[in-house]
């Protein structure tokens, strides 16, 4: 991976975004614990996980970041008894067990709107993070609210990114410096 980001804060909170359907999970649960370790060599500071905990991408990424003992902070777009509606029986225990070790659970409205929700956690997500990691396809997003929206975003906001190719494995990064 090119370049080097200097965060010019005590705290780097990195924000992720990604897809439920993955090709490959282990591939792209490997590919995510070696970013995380990455950053966190480079930033040498504290670092902060933030996302949701949905199924796929989401849930990868959280693990990544308690596997390297990061503060990870879960966004969830509606209250949790919604929320879980969105997973099977397997896919909510294991999201329950990382909602369980999260530092900071934080529940975006009392409305359960779908995709609307979504998207405004992706948003939100994007917003209160120093640098975004992205596991994207780079294909149009297939409805609102989907990685695609959340990395134009950021992109938008000039975000440094970090995204990695669930197809193709590749790894690319956006405005480090």
């Amino acid at each position: 991976m090119d370049g080097v980001f200097l965060p010019r804060t005590d705290r780097v909170i990195v924000g992720f975004t990604g897809h439920r359907h993955l090709r490959d999970e282990n591939k792209v649960a490997s590919l995510l614990r070696e970013v995380v370790g990455s950053l966190r060599r480079e930033i040498g500071g504290e670092m902060i996980g933030r996302s949701s905990v949905a199924s796929g991408a989401d849930t990868l990424f959280a693990e990544a970041c308690l596997e390297a003992d990061l503060k990870w902070v879960a966004l969830l777009p509606f209250p949790e008894a919604d929320f879980k509606k969105d997973f099977d029986e397997g896919a909510w225990q294991r999201a329950r067990a990382l909602l369980d070790r999260a530092a900071r659970i934080e529940t975006l409205s009392i409305v359960a709107e779908r995709p609307a929700g979504y998207l405004r956690c992706g948003l939100v997500t994007v917003d209160g993070a120093n640098l975004m990691i992205a596991v994207w396809d780079e294909k149009a997003s297939r409805g609102p609210g989907g990685t695609a929206d959340v990395v134009a975003h950021a992109r938008t906001l000039q975000k440094p990114l970090i995204l990695i190719n669930p197809d193709n494995l590749e790894i690319a990064r956006e405005r480090f410096l």
